[in-house]
């Protein structure tokens, strides 16, 4: 499996029965029977395997104890309480699956569950909550959850950094094939007048002087040309940083504006399906 199509495509969902899924019928009696803000943490942490001392898991105990709460305003039954906290567990799982932006993804999700659990029709789905309960649920979650979904993805989700590599054809090194060729030609030049030189120790001192003499015009010629070679490649650097430099912030740029564009039309779009659920919610008795 593709690591990198595992990363940015959000795994496919699929609605099922999840009422015990989680909470037991002996886990929502305790639930039921906890009285103080204390009890409520300590099941609930127990339930859900939540470690109260952490201040990322406090967090998500909060979600469940908000929606323990819920259920009593509702008086749901034991059930209904069991299957509610297991939905908001699959959904809060479907937003920190991927650090990408699944908010539409999420809401589909959580209203497919509460279907899955409207309808009566075995073995498929089971008919535990009515139409105005179902209604009730999706505009809390809609309230609660989703008016924070941003602030889940970022407490429960790992940051993804850039990775930027650039790769340039056709270039084989800082250094001219056509300096370094003349640089080696230059250098066996060099090299026979050292033969020459150790071949004839046996000479006089006036033709040791003589072909020493006549080397240092090469051993100049060999400097000044090492000086140019270090002086083209501190060019060539220069003029490659420039250019990775450019190519960074070009795309650096580009990257920002589609993010700050996938960013607004994400909003928009959250704004959107706010708007419509509080414009279809049935109007209170």
């Amino acid at each position: 499996m593709d690591l990198k199509k595992a990363i940015m495509e959000p795994r496919p969902l699929k609605a099922r029965i999840l009422m015990w899924a989680d909470a037991t019928f002996k886990d929502t009696e305790d639930i039921n029977q906890a009285t103080s803000t204390e009890d409520l943490e300590r099941v609930l942490s127990s339930v859900f395997r939540i470690d109260s001392t952490d201040p990322k898991q406090r967090v998500l105990l909060e979600l469940y104890m908000n929606a323990v709460l819920f259920s009593r305003r509702k008086k749901f039954n034991r059930e209904q309480t069991s299957t509610l906290l297991s939905i908001f567990k699959r959904v809060h799982e479907a937003n920190t699956d991927t650090p990408l932006n699944n908010a539409e993804q999420c809401f589909n999700y959580c209203s497919e569950l509460l279907l899955c659990h409207s309808v009566r029709r075995p073995p498929f789905s089971i008919g535990l909550y009515n139409l105005n309960q179902m209604t009730d649920i999706l505009k809390y979650f809609t309230n609660t959850y989703m008016r924070h979904y941003t602030l889940y993805k970022y407490i429960f989700t790992p940051q993804m950094f850039l990775d930027l590599t650039i790769t340039y054809s056709g270039m084989s090194g800082d250094i001219d094939p056509e300096i370094l060729s003349s640089s080696e030609t230059q250098e066996g030049e060099n090299g026979t007048t050292g033969e020459n030189i150790d071949r004839n120790e046996s000479a006089t001192d006036d033709k040791k002087t003589t072909d020493i003499s006549n080397t240092q015009p090469a051993d100049n010629e060999q400097k000044n040309t090492e000086l140019a070679l270090d002086k083209t490649g501190a060019a060539k650097k220069v003029a490659l940083q420039s250019l990775v430099q450019q190519e960074v912030k070009r795309e650096m740029q580009l990257l920002s504006g589609h993010l700050e564009q996938r960013l607004k039309e994400s909003t928009a779009q959250l704004n959107t399906i706010l708007s419509s659920m509080e414009t279809s919610a049935p109007p209170k008795k």
